[in-house]
C-alpha cells in the first residue's frame, strides 16, 4: 500500500502545462488569428491537446453557417464560387474580390510539436454538419522526452451578425 500512494503521490500524468480560457469571435469579415504557447515541453512522455469549441448557429439549411462547398439552390453552384472555387483551404484570406470572400465560415485548429503539425480540426469544410455545432477538439502526442515544446493556432471566420464562434478551455497536459 505504500508503495502505491507512493507512485501515485509521483505521477505527472495529466498535469496542466498550459491553460487559456480562449475567445469568441462574432463577424470577423475575414479570417482571424490566436496563437497560444509555446510551452516546454521537454520533460514529457505525451502530451495532449484539448479546445472545446461552439457555433452560433446550426450549418445545415438556410439562415445558418455556412461550410465550403454548400449549394446555393438558387445558382446550383457553391455559395464560394464566384468563377473559382474557393477549395476549402483556410489557407486562402479572404480579401475582397478573392473566391473566398464573404463565403464560408470555419474553425481551424492547429496542433504543433516544434513547429510541426501533429493534429486539429477544421470544422466548416466540405460536408459540415450540425453534429460539429459544438465539440472537442483533441489529440495526443507521443513524445518521448525528445520535443523541445507545444502550441495551439487557433483560426476563425464568420460573415454576419448572428454568426459568432467561441473555443474555451484551451489545455495542454
Amino acid at each position: 500500500m505504500g508503495f502505491l500512494l507512493f507512485f501515485l503521490g509521483n505521477s505527472a500524468i495529466g498535469q496542466v502545462i498550459f491553460s487559456n480560457p480562449g475567445r469568441t469571435y462574432n463577424n470577423t469579415d475575414s479570417r482571424t488569428f490566436d496563437s497560444y504557447g509555446p510551452v516546454d515541453i521537454s520533460n514529457c512522455t505525451s502530451i495532449t491537446f484539448s479546445l472545446q469549441y461552439s457555433f452560433s448557429l446550426p450549418w445545415e439549411g438556410s439562415g445558418n453557417m455556412e461550410y465550403c462547398n454548400e449549394v446555393n439552390p438558387a445558382t446550383g453552384q457553391p455559395y464560394c464560387f464566384s468563377g473559382v472555387p474557393c477549395n476549402c483551404d483556410p489557407n486562402i484570406i479572404a480579401l475582397p474580390g478573392s473566391s473566398c470572400y464573404n463565403c464560408w465560415d470555419f474553425l481551424w485548429v492547429r496542433f504543433l510539436v516544434d513547429g510541426v503539425e501533429v493534429g486539429g480540426d477544421l470544422i466548416g469544410d466540405a460536408g459540415t454538419t450540425n453534429a460539429e455545432q459544438s465539440g472537442t477538439i483533441s489529440f495526443t502526442q507521443c513524445t518521448n522526452g525528445l520535443s523541445g515544446n507545444a502550441s495551439i493556432e487557433v483560426y476563425t471566420q464568420t460573415w454576419a451578425a448572428d454568426e459568432s464562434v467561441t473555443f474555451s478551455n484551451i489545455t495542454i497536459t
